[in-house]
């Protein structure tokens, strides 16, 4: 059956669009990681960041350097407890410090750890001169890094020859570097450049005699200077004034500085603590507030994420990214169930209320929320009559009016999701928890037309798949199907999918559907199932197998792709592609997943436990950086309590002494949050340890060479790639092998002395013990045979009826077993119980009772061939038949013949039979083909005994 879909967000259903994907109207702000001084344990103004090759972020703080590796922060503390005014990673990849009265570089170290190397001697600063003041700023060039401090500049070149100082003027301000061209600001003169050895002004520098300098940016466009009056164009003829938006932000906002972003796009951070981002025409695309901090540097690291320093705390976005978001600064509250767009407002359904967000010209919007109900809001849809509400006391209709019309007062039914009619625009499904209402658009105004019981447990989803049919799942069975005349509203239908319909509910979380490729879907516990006709079959796709908890999973069309998504993930199948990606949030607060919605204005927003999250088509997806696990520190602890740092990375094994303590911490530098890893040590760990987020380890050494193994994983799946670490136990003097060589043959000795000395003794004494034994044995023995030989008549055979007995029947069974096996032939077994015998003995007596036995097993043996087969007692009533070469279809034959047998006139007991047979396989176990007989005869005695059950599996 061709499923026309129509797919449900979290709390509302809704209908696919046909338009094209939209630019929202209403733009949030980026995501946001903000690093406040409790996390980083140091003061709160920071000045300047950089990244290193690694990915690793550096930053100016007023307490000295930190580094952070999206784990964890680490703090250098420069000489004197001096602040760091500004970082910058060299062209020789090495990270460059300026300070107070100092400059200098971080040199590497073999166990990574900070360190700091003072560059001033290298000018041949010493005693008074080396007192330079203040160090403001570093910028690094492609052949060396410039300090600037109070009085000079200071070059830093990768070839020794090549360092030079420049004197300064009182009046210089602040430099900028701009394809390998250093730039400043010299007060009362304006833009000025370096220029062999000395300072130039800019053609048209006037233009900022006066006013202040923010950023200075190369762009394919030409040289760009940020200043408090807005951008300006350098070039060969002047300094060109280019007018626009900028020109009354800066006025409101001054700036302070900016970055250029991976899409050509610029960043700039003001004085208040603004970011404005303007597109590679400078015309502005979005302004955002960060907090009342300065944005006092900004650099971007590999991933994409736009990092800021502040007066305050630092902070990371996602700039540029197809993701923003709308939270508490947006005036947001509780959990926002839904969304939908309704009148060029964006409408919120949340766990506090209904609220609304509009677009506000050149700022950010707040929320107004409505006092309509005291409860939560559920759903939303927006039509050409109005605008639905779904909430937990019923449904209104908003029809432009300053206040709803009660469509249904729900009382005690809170109605969860509204399901617009894909066959019918005039129609709309509302889900409640006991009852599922029908609406009908009439007049232009909308109406309660049907309702009808809403048998499932916790059936909050519904999906329509033809006109007048939808489906609903069920958390404590199987699915319902529901056909209706959508006219008159009579159910004509209603049907519950189980066992027999190829789906078996889960005992514990029932049945949930949604709906892929226009097939609808059913998850039972962890298992998958897709609708074919009339009946569920086993869905062999992977989607299940991406997901942490399918029974919460959902799957929505877009225009962008496909987002399938549960509490924990959201997931994206692009158009055109079969395979699943995650959806990448670096900003460490996606933790949730309530919603994915496609608004009635073509845009898709997720709804998640802390925010509203908005999809931007416009903007580029990054692609992702490589990642690699690496090695943070590894140290040395040994018995005496010492520690000693270890090199992190390494060409061969290092040496430790055996029993000592490696103690290592591994890492992945992201800024993604939730990685994962595992490690193992080959021939020390038996398999990899479980995945978990502990990143550190301790190895108690042993003597020889070993490696440990590290693998991690991303929340997001991106690749990582493993690493390795190799070390050699070396052994204590007496673990050594020559040690070990002179005591293994000094117990050797010793062994063999006390071997011999023992043996002597016991030989002696077995000797004596030996010759009584003898005598005890040949008496023995001449009694065990007379007894054996009266045993073995008795041992397979049964006493009373003469036949075989069970011990016969399993040996029988183990032979015919091995030899149908060898010769791929089948082999059958008939179990045959007396039926009511119990009764048949109380009322005769056991007397009677044995002499029954004795008749029945007279008739099966005049039934069976004793050459080939084997008739045996198995105890109490019960008999057994054992068929070589007899497939299943004949020996239900055979039983069908003993049972009419039985159902005689002349015979007072009826017997019930149990078949089972199967041809032997390598791995099958012969006692299980008496077991499945067993199993079909106790089936026939529940069924009413006197007849004939086969084995059905």
């Amino acid at each position: 059956m061709r499923i026309i879909v129509l797919l449900v967000a979290v709390v509302l259903g809704m209908a696919p669009p046909a338009a094209p994907a939209a630019e929202p109207s209403l733009r949030g702000v980026p995501l946001a990681q903000r690093h406040a001084p409790e996390n980083y344990g140091a003061k709160p103004r920071s000045f300047g960041v950089d990244t290193d090759a690694a990915g690793r972020l550096y930053v100016a703080n007023i307490d000295g350097v930190l580094r952070f590796d999206g784990h964890e922060w680490r703090l250098l503390t420069l000489p004197g407890g001096m602040p760091a005014r500004g970082v910058a990673r060299g062209p020789d990849g090495r990270m460059y410090v300026a300070s107070f009265d100092h400059f200098g570089v971080l040199p590497a170290t073999e166990d990574d750890s900070l360190a700091y190397e003072d560059l001033r001697p290298a000018f041949g600063l010493e005693g008074d001169a080396a007192r330079v003041g203040l160090v403001w700023q570093v910028r690094a060039a492609s052949d060396g890094v410039w300090f600037r401090a109070d009085r000079e500049l200071f070059f830093y070149a990768m070839d020794p020859a090549r360092h030079r100082r420049i004197p300064l003027p009182p009046e210089a301000r602040s430099i900028y570097l701009a394809e390998d061209v250093l730039y400043l600001r010299v007060e009362g003169i304006g833009v000025m450049r370096v220029r062999d050895g000395a300072l130039e002004p800019l053609p048209g520098a006037a233009a900022f005699s006066r006013q202040p300098l923010s950023a200075v940016i190369a762009r394919p466009q030409g040289l760009l200077l940020v200043g408090y009056e807005g951008f300006f164009q350098a070039g060969a003829d002047g300094i060109r004034h280019l007018p626009g938006e900028a020109d009354r932000l800066f006025a409101e906002s001054p700036p302070f500085s900016a970055q250029l972003l991976a899409d050509g796009s610029l960043a700039v951070g003001t004085l208040r603590g603004e970011i404005q981002r303007y597109d590679a025409a400078l015309r502005l695309i979005k302004r955002f507030p960060t907090g009342s901090f300065t944005i006092e540097a900004m650099t971007l690291d590999r991933e994409g994420g736009l990092w800021a320093a502040t007066e305050g705390d630092l902070l990371r976005l996602r700039l540029p990214a197809p993701w923003s978001q709308f939270g508490a600064q947006h005036g947001l509250r509780g959990v926002i169930n839904d969304s939908e767009w309704h009148e060029g407002a964006l409408w919120l359904a949340s766990t506090r209320g209904i609220g609304r967000l509009r677009p506000v010209p050149d700022g950010q919007p707040l929320a107004e929320w409505f006092d309509w109900t005291d409860f939560e809001g559920y759903a939303l849809q927006s039509t050409p009559a109005g605008l639905l509400i779904a909430h937990r006391s019923g449904i209104y209709a908003l029809e432009g009016a300053d206040r709803p019309r009660e469509l249904l007062d729900g009382q005690e039914d809170a109605v969860f999701r509204l399901v617009p009619s894909r066959h019918d625009p005039g129609l709309v499904y509302a889900v409640g928890s006991e009852r599922i209402w029908l609406l009908r658009l009439a007049g232009g105004r909308w109406s309660l037309a049907a309702q009808w019981d809403n048998p499932g447990a916790n059936a909050s989803r519904l999906i329509e798949t033809a006109p007048g049919e939808f489906w609903t799942d069920n958390a404590r069975g199987g699915p319902h199907r529901f056909r209706v005349d959508p006219a008159s509203g009579e159910l004509r239908e209603r049907r519950e999918f189980g066992a027999a319909d190829g789906l078996v509910p889960d005992p514990d979380a029932g049945v949930q559907l949604y709906v892929l490729d226009e097939r609808l879907h059913a998850v039972s516990g962890e298992r998958g199932h897709v609708l074919a006709g009339e009946r569920f079959v086993p869905d062999g796709g992977d989607l299940l197998s991406r997901v942490e908890r399918p029974g919460e999973l959902e799957v929505v069309p877009t225009p962008h792709g496909d987002f399938a998504w549960t509490s924990r993930k959201l997931l994206l199948r692009p158009p055109g592609r079969s395979d699943w990606e995650s959806v990448r949030f670096d900003d460490g607060a996606r933790r949730g997943f309530v919603g994915v919605r496609l608004g009635s204005d073509g845009v898709l927003r997720v709804s998640t436990w802390t925010a509203l999250l908005q999809y931007q088509p416009g903007e580029p997806v990054l692609p992702a950086a490589p990642l690699q696990v690496s090695f943070a520190a590894v140290e040395l602890h040994t018995d005496d309590g010492a520690v000693r740092p270890l090199p992190v990375r390494t060409a061969s094994p290092v040496t430790v002494p055996a029993g000592a303590l490696l103690h290592l911490r591994f890492a992945v530098v992201t800024m993604a949050p939730d990685i994962e890893f595992r490690y193992r040590v080959p021939g020390m760990t038996r398999d990899w340890s479980p995945w978990s987020g502990e990143r550190q380890l301790g190895i108690r050494v042993r003597p020889g060479d070993w490696r440990l193994e590290v693998e991690a994983r991303a929340r997001d799946g991106r690749p990582i790639a493993a690493a390795q670490y190799a070390f050699h136990g070396e052994p204590r003097w007496h673990e050594t092998l020559w040690v070990r060589g002179f005591g293994a043959l000094a117990t050797l000795g010793l062994l063999l002395l006390l071997t011999q000395g023992l043996a002597f003794l016991r030989t002696r004494r077995f000797r004596r013990a030996n010759l009584r034994l003898e005598q005890r044995i040949a008496e023995r023995t001449r009694e065990l045979e007379e007894a054996n030989r009266k045993l073995a008549e008795l041992a397979v055979e049964d006493p009373l009826t003469g036949v075989a007995n069970r011990r016969a029947l399993e040996q029988g069974l183990l032979r015919e077993w091995h030899r149908c096996l060898s010769l791929q032939r089948p082999l059958a077994v008939l179990m045959i119980d007396v039926d009511h015998f119990k009764r048949y003995n109380d009322e005769h007596g056991h007397l009677e009772g044995d002499a029954m036995l004795r008749r029945v097993a007279e008739r099966l043996r005049a039934a069976h061939d004793p050459v080939g087969e084997l008739l045996a007692r198995y105890g109490g009533e019960e008999f057994a038949l054992l068929l070589p070469g007899v497939h299943l279809a004949d020996a239900q034959h055979r039983a069908e013949a003993l049972r009419r047998r039985f159902d005689q006139p002349d015979c007072p007991v009826t017997v019930s039979i149990g078949v089972a047979a199967q041809v032997p396989g390598p791995q099958d176990e012969p006692h299980a083909l008496l077991r499945r007989a067993d199993a079909a005869l106790y089936r026939a005695k529940r069924n009413g005994r006197n007849r004939v059950e086969v084995a059905n599996d």
